[in-house]
């Protein structure tokens, strides 16, 4: 499913949606009249971001969500289930680039551990958690945003954290 066909869902999650891409996606789901549902870490932001999103065919929900807390990802699937009782698509888009992301033989683990939680393994946890509601929809989907850092074909060895995370997040979505 790419994001045209996404616009014709009825209830979307897009994950980091307070600014950027993932913003964008959610203004033009819920111009498409789809029942959107931004995540974000920080409430106030995303509370601006609805304020952003006043005028749209469908006003859109914040809830506030940490895409690397277990609980966090709970209670949003406990939300999507009480309020829609199934889920269309998942969008995940939030991630990082860290500051201190740098070239390959210089970087600090700590930083590659911290990437590959948010930008690879928290995106499978909320699939897995939110396969169940997926389901129930008869047509869940799950829309990955990656990078063209993350293809195999254009490797450098700067921002290595964040091209390894992309790299294996676009292998999450091949499975």
């Amino acid at each position: 499913m790419n994001l045209t066909q996404a616009m014709n869902a009825k209830t979307v999650v897009v994950t980091g949606a307070i600014r950027g891409i993932g913003f964008e996606i959610a203004r033009q789901l819920a111009g498409h009249s789809a029942q959107v549902i931004l995540t974000a870490r920080k409430s106030e932001a995303g509370q601006a971001a609805i304020n952003k999103l006043n005028g749209v065919r469908s006003v859109p929900h914040f809830h506030p969500q940490d895409v690397t807390n277990e609980e966090s990802i709970e209670k949003l699937a406990a939300f999507i289930s009480a309020t829609y009782g199934k889920l269309d698509v998942l969008v995940n888009n939030a991630g990082i680039i860290p500051d201190s992301d740098t070239e390959v033989l210089s970087i600090d683990l700590s930083t590659i551990r911290t990437t590959l939680e948010t930008n690879t393994l928290a995106p499978l946890r909320l699939a897995q958690v939110l396969a169940a509601l997926l389901r129930k929809s008869g047509m869940g989907r799950v829309i990955n945003i990656s990078s063209g850092m993350g293809a195999l074909s254009e490797m450098k060895p700067d921002h290595a954290s964040y091209r390894m995370s992309k790299a294996a997040l676009n292998a999450v979505t091949g499975m």
